[in-house]
């Protein structure tokens, strides 16, 4: 028989914690939105709230993954950029093109090649970006902006909030 290495279960948190949780990401959002919005003049949000919940969620919102999370998702911003740009300019061929680039990215990824930023986030970002390129409205340079806007802005919400209640003093978790 073999010893298993079990996790035990998360506590709780109260009811309490969790609406406080809700409120404290309802201000936080907004303030970015204000700040993003009328002082950056940026206008991609949802690029940056995906960008949060791949972070927060994936990497456990550790700042050992912030990097490579950031120039992964901006990787798959570029090359659904890219899909759209070769499509538009050289038409069929053009999609073949950026068809083969991001059969090529794929493989790299099954191979672990670069594997600091071709992740998961490059292959959500590319899905995600792919899509409003297809409705025929997509500015992957303000969706690249707002992606690095809001991972330095979100990062430094959830440095203060975890130097704040303590919740960062695993060393894991970044």
């Amino acid at each position: 028989m073999t010893e298993q290495n079990t996790v035990p279960p998360a506590k709780k948190p109260s009811l309490l914690f969790g609406l406080a949780g809700v409120v404290a990401i309802f201000a936080f959002t907004t303030a970015w939105v204000y700040l993003g919005g009328r002082v950056l003049h940026l206008q991609s949000f949802y690029a940056s709230f995906v960008f949060a919940w791949y972070w927060g969620i994936v990497d456990k919102a550790a700042f050992s993954r912030l990097p490579s999370s950031i120039l992964a998702s901006l990787l798959g911003v570029a090359v659904s950029w890219q899909l759209s740009y070769f499509s538009a300019r050289y038409g069929t061929a053009g999609l073949g093109i950026g068809i083969g680039v991001i059969a090529v990215l794929l493989y790299m990824q099954i191979m672990h090649w670069a594997a600091y930023v071709i992740t998961p986030a490059t292959m959500l970002f590319l899905a995600v970006f792919t899509a409003p390129q297809l409705l025929g409205k997509f500015d992957s340079v303000d969706a690249g902006a707002t992606i690095v806007a809001g991972a330095l802005y979100m990062a430094g919400v959830i440095y203060v909030l975890k130097r704040v209640t303590g919740m960062g003093a695993d060393p894991k978790a970044g």
